[in-house]
């Protein structure tokens, strides 16, 4: 999406090390590794007993090669200028398989 026109408002606001952006990616694939970073973030006690629930886990269809192309093509520069507002590269580039 069109994030950082959405971020922006509060870094102008809130101190950028006071805000910690999480990828989905990394909570789906990692979860208590990102949610043991969110508790530290946070000085939290840091607690192991995450366990995430599938929601809406129905797959997909896939996504046409030329319906992804465009939409890469349209959401790289919004992605390119989140990048540079908070300063780390999310590696959306990468995507998803089209498959």
């Amino acid at each position: 999406g069109r994030y950082a026109e959405h971020l922006r408002p509060w870094l102008e606001r809130i101190p950028a090390d006071r805000l910690l952006i999480v990828r989905a990616d990394d909570l789906f694939r990692e979860a208590a590794t990102t949610f043991d970073a969110v508790q530290d973030f946070l000085r939290l006690p840091v607690r192991h007993e995450v366990t995430l629930v599938p929601y809406n886990s129905r797959t997909q269809p896939p996504i046409e090669p030329a319906t992804k192309a465009r939409l890469a093509e349209y959401y790289r520069p919004f992605n390119a200028e989140l990048y540079e507002l908070i300063g780390r590269d999310l590696d959306w580039e990468r995507g998803y398989p089209s498959s």
